[in-house]
């Protein structure tokens, strides 16, 4: 009959409507989740910058502390040079005495 009929286009367009909300429904959840993976994401690219900050600037001040010590230890390079140079004049200077003494003790002998 026709009210049959009426009734079983209702219910279709009914079932229809059911599932428009529940596909939308669907596609607002699955939004939700990405912007929340994007948020997680944006947290963790953040936190790798900074992590990534702070090796950094670790890292600027052990190259600092190793210009620092390789000055220093030029520094001890020279002074070690200079002490070097010195002991040799001193031995040069000690030997010539002795060899001086030497000489004046045998022809006083």
């Amino acid at each position: 009959t026709a009210a049959e009929q009426e009734g079983q286009a209702a219910a279709l367009r009914a079932e229809e409507r059911v599932a428009e909300i529940e596909a939308s429904h669907a596609a607002k959840e699955r939004e939700a989740l990405h912007q929340s993976s994007l948020h997680d994401t944006a947290r963790e690219v953040a936190t790798v910058k900074d992590k990534a900050a702070k090796a950094e600037e670790g890292l600027r001040r052990e190259v600092r502390r190793v210009a620092g010590l390789a000055s220093s230890v030029r520094a001890l390079e020279a002074d070690l040079s200079l002490l070097r140079a010195e002991a040799a004049h001193t031995k040069a200077h000690a030997e010539s005495r002795l060899e001086a003494t030497l000489a004046s003790f045998e022809s006083f002998q």
